[in-house]
């Protein structure tokens, strides 16, 4: 659970050839690198044809775009990999079936893929499709949030900041959570907002800590558009504005607390 929720109320070089010896045959023969390499070729152009057959959302182009998935995915291309997780995650073209997705989103995650390390991470993190594993989740994430994955450095400093799965670090906590809310994820605008007006893992700012409360609210965040009415209503990190605060209110009143997304990347061209 994000901080806001808490507070409201995720180069290959080329072989040398290979001479066949024997049988007076000179033929050379790929190494088996580079034939891999030349699958790996191919399975994006697959990938992208089942990309396309998932983006009509027909029954038969489903099932379809999930045959060309696992057909690559078993090839060892992670964006298809991924992209066959998440259908068998979502029973899309298919069953759902939660243990092998954890498998294939395992496989693209330790290929170093992004998208599939926060997922992978999740159902560690929550014991989907298996055990549930808090410090291979965090270090799933980590990798994830040091590549910029917005949702992941979110979830990884929430981690931090409850110590699950390792040590408590506030100040870590609350330097990934700005990562994530620079890169305009709502959830953590509005955690961040509140570590700053708090003074948690640093000094106290109530100023820009309303400024990110306030992109959270109008990101249309329910729990942030309630925080960022008292704010408003009190005079914190800036001017009162009862006006303000009572649509703020109102806006967040006629959703309640909203809905929390889940978190999981979808199905990528690339």
């Amino acid at each position: 659970m994000l901080l806001i929720i808490r507070y409201g109320a995720q180069a290959i070089n080329m072989p040398e050839k290979k001479e066949q010896t024997g049988s007076g045959n000179d033929t050379p023969l790929k190494n088996d690198a580079l034939h891999k390499n030349d699958l790996l070729r191919a399975g994006d152009l697959e990938n992208q044809q089942g990309f396309d057959l998932y983006k009509l959302g027909t029954i038969n182009s489903l099932k379809k775009a999930r045959e060309y998935f696992k057909h690559t995915a078993d090839q060892g291309q992670a964006t298809a990999q991924h992209n066959y997780a998440t259908m068998l995650r979502n029973g899309e073209g298919g069953d759902k079936n939660a243990e092998e997705a954890r498998k294939y989103y395992k496989l693209a995650a330790d290929q170093g893929y992004t998208k599939a390390q926060n997922n992978y991470a999740k159902m560690l993190r929550y014991g989907e499709g298996g055990d549930r594993n808090l410090g291979e989740a965090r270090k799933y994430l980590k990798r994830a949030a040091d590549q910029g994955h917005a949702i992941a450095q979110g979830h990884y400093g929430d981690m931090l900041y409850d110590g699950e799965g390792g040590y408590r670090n506030q100040e870590e906590a609350r330097k990934y959570c700005k990562m994530s809310a620079d890169q305009g994820l709502a959830e953590t605008q509005g955690g961040y907002g509140y570590m700053l007006y708090l003074g948690e893992g640093g000094d106290k700012n109530p100023e820009e800590g309303r400024k990110y409360m306030k992109l959270s609210a109008d990101q249309g965040l329910a729990p942030a558009q309630h925080i960022y009415a008292d704010m408003l209503e009190n005079g914190e990190g800036g001017d009162k504005n009862i006006e303000e605060a009572k649509r703020y209110r109102k806006l967040a009143s006629d959703q309640g607390l909203g809905s929390t997304p889940d978190y999981f990347d979808t199905i990528s061209r690339e």
